[in-house]
């Protein structure tokens, strides 16, 4: 799943309670998404991975490459 903003915290339980049921997840967020009360908190210590795509360093590789 890739998401914006992940504030919801009844999206996470849902992707939470999928992980308990056997659904294989994992996440792609946005750097805001990522802080110390963030729903990402539980969804990581059930075993979910999570990955956090930033937009410059994407850039950066396109400018060296050029």
């Amino acid at each position: 799943m890739a998401i914006y903003s992940l504030t919801h915290r009844a999206i996470s339980e849902a992707l939470v309670r999928a992980k308990t049921r056997g659904v294989e997840i994992e996440l792609i967020v946005d750097p805001f998404s990522v802080k110390a009360r963030s729903p990402l908190v539980r969804i990581a210590a059930v075993g979910i991975p999570i990955y956090v795509w930033d937009p410059y360093f994407d850039l950066l590789k396109r400018k060296n490459r050029l």
